[in-house]
């Protein structure tokens, strides 16, 4: 876990290592308590009932719950969301990337991957006392096409909160991105979409990596990857960003096709 200042004064040869090697790495104290503040103020909008009733389509489209559909737990966001996310957060809300959190996510991802931008970005809330826990997956299992071919493409997971054992934070399997795509198998959400989780994953390597506010993680696409539940009394509020090859580009054909929304209008 390093401690570090802006990306673009970075070489970041430590940090590409580790990505290569293990297949995640931790930062601490990569942004400012107001840059992270800044972000929150647009999460908890687009994600509160007023932004809920007011905007149906495009919004409700990429609205999600997280929770499995069988799951029966505490914490309900107004009766219906136990643990929303928002997909394509970016493009409903472009003032998300005018942040400085997403100027120097965009800085380090250029640094560790070369030309790579964003192509997809989410919020995910964990409310208080949820007990739904993101099973072990790889993110390669939600991709159409599993030969993850993007070498390159990284993840950022960015905590708006100190993120620990107890609220949710990540854990990887490490080296795991080196190894075949795990079987995944689905399951339903409350919401009607589908979850995947990996069947039978080798944990022999499994790491916590608990982060303070100000930090974040990066993973490849293959990273084996856990997030426990929150068993604390406060949300658990993260900024999932990914970053890959003619990602700007991909997603604006996405948002052409209508497969990704525009901003909303106020």
């Amino acid at each position: 876990m390093r401690e570090r200042d802006e990306p673009s004064t970075l070489t970041l040869a430590w940090e590409r290592a580790a990505l290569e090697q293990d297949g995640f790495v931790v930062f601490d104290q990569l942004f400012t308590p107001e840059e992270l503040r800044e972000v929150e103020q647009i999460a908890d909008r687009l994600l509160s009932s007023s932004s809920r009733s007011n905007h149906d389509p495009p919004f409700r489209r990429f609205l999600r719950d997280m929770a499995p559909k069988e799951a029966s737990e505490a914490g309900v966001l107004d009766g219906v969301y136990r643990q929303p996310e928002l997909e394509y957060a970016g493009c409903l809300a472009p003032e998300l990337l005018t942040t400085g959190v997403f100027r120097k996510c965009s800085q380090m991802a250029k640094a560790l991957g070369g030309s790579i931008s964003r192509r997809f970005d989410h919020l995910i809330y964990k409310l208080p006392d949820s007990r739904t826990a993101t099973p072990w997956h790889q993110d390669i299992a939600y991709a159409k096409a599993k030969l993850n071919l993007d070498t390159k493409a990284l993840h950022f997971w960015i905590p708006l909160q100190d993120a620990t054992t107890e609220n949710g934070c990540m854990h990887f399997e490490r080296g795991s991105h080196r190894t075949p795509v795990r079987r995944h198998g689905q399951y339903d959400r409350r919401t009607g979409g589908k979850g995947f989780q990996a069947a039978e994953p080798e944990l022999a390597d499994a790491v916590s990596c608990p982060v303070q506010r100000g930090g974040l993680t990066i993973h490849t696409p293959r990273t084996l990857h856990y997030a426990g539940p929150n068993t604390t009394g406060e949300t658990r509020k993260v900024w999932i960003i990914q970053f890959a090859r003619l990602g700007a580009a991909r997603l604006k054909v996405k948002q052409l096709l209508g497969e990704a929304p525009g901003p909303l209008l106020e």
